[in-house]
């Protein structure tokens, strides 16, 4: 009997460890994202003509397919980001454009099938999920380092602008923060995190985006509010705050109080899209005009509008809302605002669950104290996003679709811990929840990420 536990304790110990390796389908998906993020193939031209982001999105769904974990697809956020791109297809039919609903319709199927997916899949042990993130914020140190050296521009293509890359860096340092607070790391690696918070802050300042600010000072709110120690963070915060109005221009501190300067051109010409994408929806309140359609639709809804004044009035067509939610509204109308909202939700509830075990019983992930931390980082950055993405047309950008790819693949792996580790057995709805997904892991052959 006892050299039987034996054998199972061998076999239970070599299936931990074998879960516990890397595995070359992880690191395809860190190639993805260095391509993907870091946009290699502009900026190192020999790359350009080979098409290697072409090539990883096409195979790494292949890869998923016979590696991963089907199951997957049973997820509810799955189901509500296949549904939102059903819709995107399904709008074809009422589209003025429908060259640009195609166009959409490709881009969101390949980061549901070479992103969202293999995150989900891939990401599902403790040890993926800290090399990758420490990558991650590796990704946006560069990026904000590029910023910094070309004139508070990103690495090219939904990083090209500043206020897109404000909002990519928002939402990563969030990640550098929360993994700061792991007990038991080297000096050098707080030093890593520390430095990563104030180059994304730089590149962040670098910009000169006011939304950027905006979702800045987001970021920072939501640290001080889901944390365990508020006053610490809060602390914490006024310091960095204080340092750096010690070291930015005043040219910056001019240009971010224009954010309450109601005569500043920019402020009155993005009131001015709105409204245009806000009378779109009361014309077509269902299912709006259709995907990526706003721009090819808002001269028709400016030249009938009592604003409109021919030759002192510039048209604005070809050009998008400038907020991600006045690109939902018009475009997708209330089942767009439907299947955004519901996403959203469940997206923060997820991951707000997963806070409240730790912050009850916090002994529970006593080994496992990185897998809250992210939980923490993944709600901040996805208000980082909500609030940045308020001033720019981000809808179809990869950051919120890569999010729940990331809470997928945390809460499989909190799911997958005994039950001794994580706080899932004794803490009302959020306890089934996590039981749930632990007997479904269990019950399940352990194919994932090989």
């Amino acid at each position: 009997m006892e050299a039987a536990s034996g054998t199972f304790a061998t076999k239970g110990g070599r299936e931990a460890a074998r879960r516990e390796q890397l595995g070359a389908a992880f690191w395809l998906l860190v190639v993805y994202f260095a391509f993907e993020y870091l946009r290699l193939q502009t900026i190192i031209a020999p790359l350009g003509p080979l098409r290697i982001p072409l090539l990883l999105t096409l195979l790494l769904p292949i890869v998923w397919f016979f590696v991963a974990d089907k199951s997957v697809l049973k997820d509810g956020l799955i189901v509500l980001h296949a549904t939102f791109i059903g819709l995107i297809a399904a709008s074809v039919t009422w589209a003025a454009n429908q060259y640009w609903v195609f166009q959409t319709f490709k881009l969101m199927v390949a980061y549901l099938i070479a992103a969202t997916l293999p995150l989900a899949s891939f990401l599902v042990t403790r040890r993926r999920l800290t090399v990758f993130f420490n990558i991650w914020i590796v990704f946006h140190v560069l990026i904000a380092l590029w910023a910094v050296t070309h004139e508070g521009r990103g690495t090219g293509s939904f990083l090209d602008d500043e206020n897109d890359l404000s909002l990519a860096l928002n939402m990563a340092i969030p990640y550098a923060y929360y993994l700061l607070q792991r007990p038991g790391q080297s000096w050098l690696l707080r030093l890593f995190y520390i430095g990563a918070v104030a180059v994304m802050v730089a590149g962040i300042v670098a910009s000169g985006s006011r939304g950027g600010f905006l979702g800045l000072m987001a970021v920072f709110l939501g640290i001080i509010l889901f944390s365990r120690n508020r006053i610490r963070n809060l602390i914490v915060v006024a310091c960095i705050g204080l340092i750096g109005l010690a070291v930015v221009s005043e040219q910056y501190i001019e240009e971010m109080h224009t954010i309450t300067d109601s005569q500043d051109l920019t402020r009155i010409d993005r009131f001015y899209s709105w409204r245009r994408g806000w009378e779109m929806f009361l014309d077509h309140p269902l299912v709006g005009v259709g995907a990526s359609n706003y721009p090819w639709r808002v001269v028709e809804y400016e030249v009938r509008s009592p604003e409109y004044r021919p030759g002192r009035v510039r048209l604005h067509g070809g050009r998008v809302a400038h907020s991600l939610y006045f690109t939902v509204i018009p475009e997708f109308g209330l089942a767009g605002i439907a299947l955004f909202s519901a996403i959203v939700w469940i997206l923060f509830r997820r991951l707000f669950a997963l806070v409240r075990l730790d912050s009850r019983q916090p002994e529970r992930f006593a080994e496992a104290v990185e897998l809250p931390l992210l939980a923490r980082a993944m709600i901040v950055s996805l208000f980082g996003f909500l609030v940045s993405g308020a001033f720019i047309s981000v809808l179809y950008y990869p950051h919120l679709w890569v999010l729940i790819g990331f809470a997928i693949g945390l809460i499989t792996t909190v799911s997958a811990l005994p039950a001794g580790v994580q706080s899932a057995q004794r803490d009302g709805a959020q306890a089934g929840f996590f039981e749930r997904h632990r007997q479904q892991w269990q019950q399940k052959p352990q194919t994932r990420g090989r």
